[in-house]
């Protein structure tokens, strides 16, 4: 049997006349890579959501629903800092491009990538992955719990 976490039981007759139930997609293993974005020097960088699975092997589609950071979208004039923070990618929707960029001063930057990922049954699952610009390299950045729409200007 199939715990009742993981099925999504429909109210419309699927077939015969019945009740189906389908396991939903799982965001368990979901992750961004990369996970760290090196050096900070102000460009974008792709970044790529994985690792959704569906048991029943529906195609999977992610929808990006926000993108957030732990620092301000514009810093201390003169050392580079431009917004927006974050671009969506056309025609990829599990796709985002980052700004490698964190305030020197500070413990790096955390940016929050929000999804959703459907599998076109009406079975969905939804998450929220960290992409770090470290302080150094080599270190980790501090998630401040600060919440700045990385999309906007």
């Amino acid at each position: 049997m199939i715990p009742r976490r993981f099925v999504k039981t429909f109210s419309t007759p699927r077939c015969f006349g019945g009740t189906s139930a389908r396991a939903t997609p799982s965001c368990a293993n979901v992750h961004p890579t990369p996970t760290k974005l090196w050096p900070p020097n102000h460009t974008f960088r792709l970044v790529k959501l994985v690792g959704a699975k569906d048991p029943e092997g529906d195609r999977l589609r992610f929808k990006i629903t926000k993108v957030t950071q732990d620092e301000p979208r514009k810093g201390v004039a003169g050392r580079g800092d431009r917004a927006p923070d974050a671009r969506r990618v056309a025609g990829h929707p599990n796709w985002i491009k980052l700004r490698a960029e964190r305030d020197p001063d500070g413990n790096g930057r955390v940016y929050r990538i929000h999804y959703i990922v459907f599998d076109g049954e009406g079975g969905k699952c939804s998450g929220v992955e960290k992409v770090r610009v470290p302080r150094r390299r080599g270190g980790n950045a501090i998630d401040s719990g600060r919440v700045v729409n990385s999309l906007r200007r």
